[in-house]
Order: C-alpha cells, then structure tokens, then sequence
C-alpha cells in the first residue's frame, strides 16, 4: 500500500494533463453536429480505428479468461483463442457488408429496439465491470481503493466527452492509447528480461481471473466451442464501435476502414497472444506493494492503465450519447435542431456519468460476478443480432424476413436459455453451461429460423398470404 502524496499528485496530474487534451479540441462544439457525432468524418478512419483498438483489448482480457481458465497451459489454446478474438478485424469487408445490409433491411422500430438494447448494455454491465476492472488496478497500485482518484477520472472523462464529443474523446484517445501501448511494451520487457517485482503482472491477473470463473462453473473446456463463440463476441463488438460512422462516410472512408481494421487487427494479434502467453508460462509471487511502487515503471505502468480505462470510459459516454440523441430521440420528436440534438447529447452523457459514480458502490457489492453478467449479456441477446445479419450474406432473397424472424426467434431462444442456465435447469446442446456454447447454440437456431424463413417467404403460397393480409390491413385503415 502507498500513502505518498507524490503518487496522488502523479495520477491527478495526468488526468488534468487529458482533459486538456480532449478540451482543446472541443472548441466550436455547440453548433457542429457533424464534429460532435461523427469527429467531421475526415479522420479516414483512423482515429476511430485505434479507439476501437482499445476497447477491443479491454473486452479480449474479458473474453478470454473463461477459455483459458481449464487450458490455461496448453499454447495451442492460446493461439487459437487470440486469433478467435481478431478475426473479425481480417474480414472486415464482411462487417461492412453486415452494417450495409442492416442499414438497408431494417425497420424503423426495429433499429430503435436494438439500439435501446445496446444503450441497455452500456449503461449497465459495461460500465459495471469497467468500474470493476478500474478499481482492481487502483487496489494492485495502492493497496486499497481509491474513491477519490475513481471519481475524478470518470468525472474527468465526461467533461471532455460532454464538451467535444466524438472529437474530444478520438484525440484524447491517440494520447491515453499511446501510453497503454508502452505500458504494455514496459511489462512484455520487464517479464522477459529484467525480471523487476512490479504491483501488476500478465500471470497473477490470469490466475486472479481464472479462479473466478472456475468458481462460476461457467468455463469451456471444449477449445473450438469457445473460439466459435468468441468470435461471434467480438463481431459485435467492432460492428457496435463503426456501425454509426460506417453510414456517414464515403466509400473512400469505408476502404480505408477495411484496411486499417485489418492492420490493427494484426497488432492486436501479437499483444494479446503475447499476454496470454506470458501469462500461462510465468508464474509469479504477488510484489509486496511497501516495496515496489516507487520506481518509475510502476508509476508510468499505473498512470498508462489508468489513461486507457479513462478512453473506454469516454467512448462508453460518448456511445451512450449518440445513441440517445442521434438513434432515439429523432424517433419520438420529427423535427429536431443541430444545437437541441447536441444538448441531449451532453443531457445524456451527464446522466451516464453520474450512474459510472453510483456503480462504485454497485460493483462493491456485486464483487467479480459482473464479470459473468458482462459475458453473459453479450453472448445471450447479441449473438441473434449478429447471426441475423449473417443470413442476409447467406440469403440474398427475402434477406429482410430473414432477419426479422431471426432476431425474433434468436432473442425469445436467448432469454429462455439465460433462464434454464442461472436456475441450472438447462444446459447447452454441447453439454456445457458456458456462454460460448450457449451463443454457438443461439446463433444455430437463429441462422436457421433466418434462412428457412427467408426461403419460406418467396414461396407463392406465402406471399399470397402477405399479399392478402396487406390488402385487409389497408382497407382496416
């Protein structure tokens, strides 16, 4: 445990040091909707890019731990788990091909259902555990946590992101990312070489994790499983990061995307299989904290964690707000001005801020299962959402009742499933109660519902049957 005033200073510093950064290019937010929502659109992708680079590491290290937890010293499981995670960076072609379709087939009321279940998502288990994960590097570093360094860096996050939008939060990004990048770069050469005690190691975060997921019951021993749906996981996780930039660029933009995503994609590969592989073949005793967080590494490895959470906070903020007054609020009111769409923004992002500081005490009492919830939620009513969009690829004929019925049946499958396994009343068809067998079954029977129904709907008896029952609805009317 550390009490030094210097230490507070260090970390204060730093967070005022962002929120300079994301102030300075806040500047004539209040009238440009085109800046706040969609950081101008000139980026080429870019910037959007490397912020999703981040929130992709912070879900991997979520996602990953359950696979690896009854394999955690089999390298082939981690291999074929880092590539689950990036695949979806090296068809992204195929994403924007999803975000395409989704855009073209689905309804009015369909887009808003699902956005309420993404803004659901984000102001809930995300925001949760990232509380969680944030308060877990403050203890390591500390030794205790740390309400008022919590509250000022979420507090620090929305002032950026309520002034600037997604312009603040992608510049303040390239800075706070950087850091974790090196921060990493700092642990990868200390495990391999110099070998120093540090108050955060790859090895003892893994086995940390690991323990609580075997306690859940819900780990997968079965390695293809996991890697189906883990992969199905991250595919929602970029389309959810793009999927509103991706409708408001060109086409040039849109390439540039595929290109850069791929690339990052490659990046991600070698840092996450190099953690989890220095985290499955080292095992080393927990630092005792009096001794080691006065050296330099550990302050610039704490302040680089603590910058990159402060960006997946922002990010969160600013997709919560966008959400909320670009996707919602159109919905309910007609007509609405640029300066009213921002103020709902910002309206928005305040309230998401303050449940971040009443989620302290949340995660408190909830303790590491927020974790389950997080894996839990994405898995269960994501992956119909995902596997629906796949059967327009697969199905070019009645894509759009395919869709539609995919989802419908995915989701109704999906909740009676949560429900046989938190009440142990039912498991998967693999005979497991992990949340990748759970989605790899959701996704079997939505890309079934889907096709067969998309095959159904062309049929003559069939759209005589829709043909009629458009005719009597009109003449209800």
């Amino acid at each position: 445990m550390t009490t030094h005033s210097e230490a507070h200073i260090i970390f204060y510093s730093f967070i005022c040091f962002i929120i300079g950064v994301g102030l300075f290019f806040s500047r004539s937010m209040d009238k440009d909707v085109n800046q706040y929502f969609w950081a101008g659109l000139s980026k080429g992708g870019g910037m959007i890019v490397f912020s999703i680079f981040l929130l992709t590491l912070f879900n991997a290290m979520i996602i990953a731990l359950p696979s690896l937890s009854l394999q955690s010293s089999n390298i082939v499981s981690v291999i074929t788990v880092s590539i689950a995670i990036v695949i979806p960076f090296f068809f992204a072609k195929k994403i924007m091909t999803f975000i395409g379709n989704f855009l073209e087939i689905s309804t009015r009321t369909t887009t808003v259902l699902l956005n309420i279940l993404g803004l659901i998502f984000l102001c809930s288990v995300q925001l949760i555990v990232l509380v969680q994960i944030t308060d877990f590097v403050i203890v390591q570093f500390f030794g205790s946590t740390q309400y008022s360094i919590l509250v000022v860096m979420i507090v620090a996050a929305g002032i950026y992101t309520i002034a600037g939008g997604l312009n603040a939060v992608l510049y303040s990004n390239i800075v706070v990312g950087s850091f974790s990048l090196i921060g990493i770069v700092l642990i990868f050469f200390n495990t391999i070489f110099l070998k120093a005690p540090l108050f955060f190691s790859f090895s003892n975060t893994l086995q940390f994790g690991t323990e609580i997921f075997r306690a859940s019951g819900i780990t997968e021993p079965n390695l293809l499983t996991a890697a189906i749906g883990i992969m199905l996981i991250m595919f929602w996780m970029i389309w959810m990061g793009i999927g509103e930039a991706y409708g408001k660029v060109s086409i040039a933009t849109r390439n540039t995307f595929q290109r850069k995503l791929f690339g990052v994609g490659s990046i991600l590969f070698v840092i996450i299989s190099g953690i989890l592989f220095l985290s499955t073949v080292t095992i080393e005793a927990v630092p005792d904290p009096l001794m080691n967080t006065n050296t330099f590494m550990n302050y610039f490895i704490a302040v680089s964690f603590i910058g990159g959470l402060m960006g997946i906070f922002a990010m969160t903020f600013q997709m919560s707000g966008s959400i909320v007054a670009v996707r919602l609020y159109p919905y309910f009111k007609t007509k609405v001005e640029e300066e009213e769409q921002i103020l709902v923004a910002r309206l928005s992002t305040v309230f998401v801020v303050l449940l971040a500081i009443i989620y302290i005490s949340v995660a408190k009492v909830s303790g590491y299962r927020t974790f389950i919830w997080y894996i839990n939620f994405v898995a269960f009513f994501f992956t119909p959402i995902i596997t629906s969009l796949l059967s327009t690829i697969v199905v070019k004929k009645g894509a759009a009742v395919g869709f539609m019925f995919g989802i419908v049946t995915g989701e109704t499958y999906a909740v009676i499933t949560l429900i046989g396994q938190q009440f142990e009343i039912h498991t998967s068809l693999f005979q497991s109660s992990s949340a990748y067998a759970f989605a790899v079954e959701i996704a079997a029977v939505t890309l079934f519902a889907g096709i067969v129904s998309a095959k159904a709907s062309e049929m003559v008896v069939v759209q005589k049957m829709l043909s009629r029952m458009r005719i009597s609805r009109s003449t209800t009317l």
